[in-house]
């Protein structure tokens, strides 16, 4: 019976989760709904979990692919170097948005 509760719970705080910005303001909202608190709080927690996971996967593949321009970046510029081709659109750009990519994924596994 607590289970069906906790999923019925968790489903209705997934839908309302965009209405209320805050885990608080949601936690709050439930709260009033007689929902037991320990119940509510567990919801809440789950949902903050699930969230975190998904901002860290974001990151994590953010890292990867910064990484990636950046080390494609280091081999097509001395290729392009030693082969006397410009390289200065590979070198400037690739390592720009490489740069970006690693910190904007940074940004998103420790914050």
């Amino acid at each position: 019976m607590e289970k069906e509760e906790l999923n019925k719970l968790y489903q209705l705080a997934k839908t309302l989760q965009g209405v209320y910005k805050t885990d608080e303001t949601l936690q709050a909202y439930l709260a009033q709904q007689s929902y037991d608190a320990t119940i509510v709080s567990e919801v809440v927690l789950k949902l903050k979990k699930e969230r975190l996971e998904l901002k860290n996967k974001h990151g994590i593949m953010k890292l990867a692919l910064g990484g990636s321009l950046l080390g494609l970046s280091v081999v097509i510029t001395c290729i392009n170097f030693h082969a006397n081709e410009p390289f200065e659109f590979v070198m400037y750009g690739f390592t720009s948005v490489g740069s970006v990519l690693l910190f904007w994924g940074l940004y998103d596994v420790f914050n």
